[in-house]
């Protein structure tokens, strides 16, 4: 699923779930927001219990809207 949103200063921001297939037997499903030109990529790491899109989802309005984000579960 995807969906759009807009940040501080207006920037425009597409976040996706997603798998990623790598090569072998690992298979890992994620949340993504991408945005234009980033000026960098934040990767969320969760704890024991917790899941990518649930620490995306309390720590998205911290993090500067021109950084792309990628939580994995």
């Amino acid at each position: 699923s995807e969906g759009r949103s807009s940040g501080p200063g207006g920037m425009q921001a597409v976040t996706e779930n997603g798998r990623a297939k790598v090569p072998g037997f690992l298979v890992c499903d994620y949340v993504r927001r991408r945005v234009e030109n980033p000026r960098g990529v934040v990767l969320l790491l969760h704890g024991w219990q917790e899941s990518g899109e649930r620490v995306f989802r309390k720590l998205e309005s911290s993090i500067p809207p021109d950084l792309d984000v990628v939580a994995p579960n």
